[in-house]
């Protein structure tokens, strides 16, 4: 488990046709060197991810719901920290601000943000041993990439407990050396697209970034 952040939250696609790996953790009976094959991607992810202990940036989100014809687009702050979580701090087109995980005492009281704050940290932080404890994980490089010295690569998390899977059927991350996006498919057929900008390592006593997690 490494002690910094790789880039988000809720919310990260690449554009490039990602080459999932045959590999099928969701499958227990499945071929064990497929298996490893996925291990070995996830031990390769783990090690080209750049992540200090805080970083702060951008996002923009879009949000599809079944039944509105156009998308919902937000954007604003994102602040990340292992010690307090992540905060998301909207502002367009409706300022709000939600902070998940940690020990902050303004995290969210929804039930999805509470059952999706565990997983989103751990993905964060990279901690992929944790994240199979509650997902079947696939990982996988692209195929063609445009800088070999940073390969991008997508991993796609199906949630293991019957009680996720009323809020949640699958997350898919991409990322090259950070994160670059995390995409969620909800249970209620809704689709969350977040895309990570600007992100950037800060001190913990930075005050941009310690706003983003005060009381409000």
């Amino acid at each position: 488990m490494k002690s910094a952040l790789v880039v988000s939250t809720i919310g990260l696609l690449l554009c490039a046709s990602i080459a999932a790996l045959p590999a099928r953790s969701v499958d227990t009976a499945g071929n064990e060197s497929e298996v490893a094959d996925t291990g070995s991607a996830l031990q390769r992810i783990s090690a080209q991810l750049q992540q200090p202990a805080q970083m702060l940036g951008e996002f923009r989100q879009q949000k599809i719901l079944p039944n509105l014809p156009r998308p919902l687009q937000s954007s604003g702050v994102i602040a990340l920290s292992q010690e307090l979580g992540i905060s998301w701090n909207t502002t367009a087109p409706v300022p709000s601000r939600i902070v998940m995980g940690g020990n902050s005492d303004a995290a969210t009281s929804s039930a999805f943000s509470r059952q999706m704050a565990e997983p989103m940290l751990h993905i964060l932080n990279g901690d992929f041993q944790a994240l199979q404890q509650t997902f079947y994980v696939d990982a996988g490089y692209a195929a063609d990439v445009d800088d070999p010295q940073v390969p991008q690569w997508k991993m796609s998390l199906r949630p293991r407990s019957a009680r996720l899977q009323k809020y949640l059927q699958a997350i898919e991350i991409f990322g090259a050396d950070s994160v670059h996006r995390i995409r969620l498919l909800e249970g209620n057929q809704s689709v969350t697209d977040i895309e990570l900008l600007n992100m950037k390592s800060v001190a913990a006593q930075d005050v941009q970034f310690l706003a983003a997690f005060e009381q409000r």
